[in-house]
């Protein structure tokens, strides 16, 4: 089993990967404030500002929090979330500054209120799931491959297990053509193989919570025809987000509780 206070190896990133994950964030968070300004655009005439904030605000650290997951692993993570917040920061002021929206004060203002929300919680996030990568039973599979079993012709997946470095099976078909089944330990060493497993729980309460605040605010803001059109994709993201949400709750229990 994994030893608890075993320092896990950080992935290095190479300039180019890491001045592109610290432009990402910034682009990120612009996007999904264009997303927000148009699911809210019936939402805020027609609802007070104390529910504006709270729901906006919610919706800030969950945006945090799914960002950690994709940062956490690296060396350089908190100098990334560093740079990327002066990046953002940067952007912000100067385009309220071009457009003369606010002034200087104001500026700090609005744009620490919203950047403290998404920054807090990824940095949050960040130490947690850190500080969990020493604490849950799971490895990662490494270099996967499909295979072919000799004789049945089921398919197969493989890889190297990257606490004992040996061959393990990760996933198999039962029949021909059918859907492979996961495989969740070491044939060697037993541990978890499918990584850390608290990222797919995250991931799937963002998922959840983020798309339910957006059905309330287009319901809320009488958005009919827009509520409309997005009800297929709403749907989408929920059925993504329980799915996401299950194997990940069931996935942590395994990688807690061991083979």
């Amino acid at each position: 089993m994994k030893d608890p206070g075993a320092n896990p190896v950080w992935k290095e990133s190479s300039t180019i990967e890491f001045i592109g994950m610290t432009l990402t964030l910034p682009i990120s968070i612009i996007i999904f404030n264009l997303i927000i300004g148009l699911v809210f655009r019936g939402f805020v005439p027609a609802n007070p500002a104390s529910t504006q904030i709270i729901l906006i605000n919610v919706l800030y650290a969950l945006l945090g929090s799914s960002m950690a997951i994709y940062v956490y692993k690296l060396r350089k993570a908190f100098l990334l979330v560093l740079c990327s917040f002066v990046v953002i920061f940067s952007m912000y002021t100067l385009l309220m500054l071009a457009y003369r929206a606010a002034s200087i004060g104001d500026v700090i203002e609005n744009s620490m209120g919203e950047l403290s929300w998404i920054y807090g919680t990824l940095v949050c996030f960040v130490l947690f799931f850190r500080y969990a990568e020493v604490r849950l039973n799971f490895a990662e599979a490494l270099n996967t491959k499909e295979l072919v079993e000799e004789g049945t012709n089921l398919k197969y997946d493989s890889g190297t297990c990257s606490r004992c470095g040996q061959v393990t099976v990760t996933a198999k078909e039962k029949s021909a053509g059918g859907a492979k089944k996961m495989v969740y330990f070491c044939d060697h060493c037993g541990m978890y193989i499918r990584g850390n497993p608290l990222t797919g729980t995250v991931l799937g309460i963002v998922l959840l919570s983020m798309t339910l605040i957006f059905i309330y605010a287009m319901n809320a803001g009488n958005e009919r025809s827009a509520s409309d059109t997005l009800n297929l994709l709403f749907l989408l993201f929920l059925y993504l987000g329980g799915r996401s949400l299950y194997l990940g709750v069931k996935s942590t229990l395994k990688a807690a509780g061991g083979k």
